[in-house]
C-alpha cells in the first residue's frame, strides 16, 4: 500500500496524474479508445480473467482447498500473506480487464505463478518452535504430520506445466505466443491468411529497430530528431544515441516542438494522424505534417512497417 501511495504520488506530481499509465493521454485508455477495443461483455471478460490465471496456476483449485483446511487446522495465517499480496494483483488485473482499462494479455496475470508457488512450499508446516518463556494463552504448537503433502504440492505444480504450455498456444487465451507458435511451427500453408497476420506480429518493433540503426549511421549530434513516443518508444529503446532524439519528457519539448528549425532539429519522425496517432505531441502540432509536411520538412523517406497493427514512418527533413 505504501508503495502504492508514493507512485501515485510521483506520477501525480510529475505528470498530473496519480494513475498516469490508465488515465493520461498515453495511458490504456486512451490506447483502448483510440483503437476501437477494450472489453464490452462482463461475463466474457470475468471468463477470460479466470481463465488466464487457471491456464498459469492449473493446481490451484486444488490447492485452494487443501491450504485453507491446512491454514484452519494449523491455527495459521501465513498462507493469507501471499493470497493478500498476490491475489490483489490478480484481482486488479481482472477488474481494470472488466472496466475496459487494460488489454487480453497473460502476462496481466503473471502472479499466479508465485501464488501457486508459495502456497506449495506452505503445505509443508514450519519446523520447530519459537522459543519463549512465556508463550502465552493461545499459543498452538505446530503441527508435525501432515508434511507429506510437500511432495503432493510439488507434483501439481510439475504436472500443471504441460497444462500450462498447451494452453499458451490457444490465440483465444495467448496471443504473442500463439504467434510465434505459429511462425515456428507451422500448421498451415506459407501463404495463408492466418500465417502472414501472425509472422507480422513476430515481426513488430523490427521496423522501428532498423530505422534506429539507420539514424545512429548517420553519427547525428544530439537533438536532431524530433519524436513522440505514443509508438517511437520502439525506436528510442532501439537506439545506440538516445541523446539524438528529442521526445517528450525532455523540460524543452514543447519550445523545441513549436520551434524545431531554430533548435538543430533536422529530422521529424511522424506517424498517421489516425487511431493512437492521434494522440501523438507532433500529430496535435502539425495536423498534416504526416500527409505534407506542414511547410516545414521536407520528405526524405516513407518506411512502411512490418509490424502487426504498427503504422508506417515517415522521415521528415526540417527546412532551414
Amino acid at each position: 500500500m505504501l508503495s502504492f501511495v508514493v507512485f501515485a504520488a510521483t506520477s501525480w506530481l510529475i505528470t498530473g496524474d496519480a494513475l498516469a499509465q490508465f488515465s493520461s493521454s498515453y495511458g490504456n485508455a486512451a490506447i483502448l479508445e483510440q483503437s476501437g477495443g477494450g472489453s464490452t461483455d462482463g461475463l466474457s471478460a470475468i471468463a477470460f480473467s479466470v481463465a488466464e490465471v487457471a491456464v498459469l496456476g492449473p493446481a490451484l483449485p486444488l490447492l485452494i482447498p487443501v491450504v485453507a483446511v491446512l491454514a484452519w487446522r494449523r491455527r495459521d495465517l501465513e498462507p493469507l500473506v501471499p493470497f493478500v499480496v498476490f491475489g490483489a494483483v490478480l484481482a486488479f488485473a481482472a477488474v481494470s480487464y472488466l472496466r475496459g482499462m487494460t488489454f487480453p494479455f497473460l502476462r496481466f496475470y503473471l502472479c499466479a505463478v508465485p501464488l501457486l508457488a508459495v502456497w506449495v512450499i506452505q503445505l509443508a508446516p514450519r519446523r520447530g518452535q519459537f522459543g519463549s518463556r512465556r508463550p502465552g494463552a493461545h499459543a498452538v504448537p505446530r503441527r508435525t504430520d501432515d508434511r507429506g503433502l510437500a511432495p503432493l504440492g510439488a507434483a501439481l505444480l510439475a504436472l500443471g506445466l504441460p497444462i500450462t504450455f498447451v494452453a499458451m498456444l490457444d490465440p483465444n487465451l495467448s496471443q504473442e505466443q500463439h504467434a510465434l507458435r505459429t511462425v515456428l511451427f507451422p500448421a498451415s500453408q506459407p501463404t495463408s491468411e492466418l500465417r502472414i497476420q501472425q509472422e507480422r506480429v513476430v515481426a513488430s518493433f523490427s521496423t522501428e529497430r532498423r530505422l534506429a540503426q539507420h539514424l545512429d549511421d548517420q553519427n547525428l549530434p544530439a537533438g536532431s530528431v524530433l519524436m513522440d513516443t505514443v509508438y517511437g518508444f520502439a525506436v528510442i529503446t532501439a537506439t545506440d544515441r538516445p541523446d539524438t532524439y528529442v521526445v517528450p519528457s525532455d523540460a524543452d519539448f514543447t519550445e523545441i516542438l513549436n520551434h524545431p528549425a531554430r533548435f538543430g532539429v533536422r529530422y521529424i519522425l511522424t506517424v498517421p494522424n489516425e487511431g493512437r496517432g492521434t494522440s501523438d505531441a507532433v500529430n496535435r502540432r502539425y495536423p498534416t505534417i504526416f500527409e505534407t509536411g506542414s511547410e516545414i520538412a521536407t520528405l526524405e523517406l516513407e518506411i512502411p512497417n512490418d509490424g502487426d497493427n504498427q503504422p508506417t514512418w515517415r522521415l521528415w527533413r526540417v527546412n532551414s
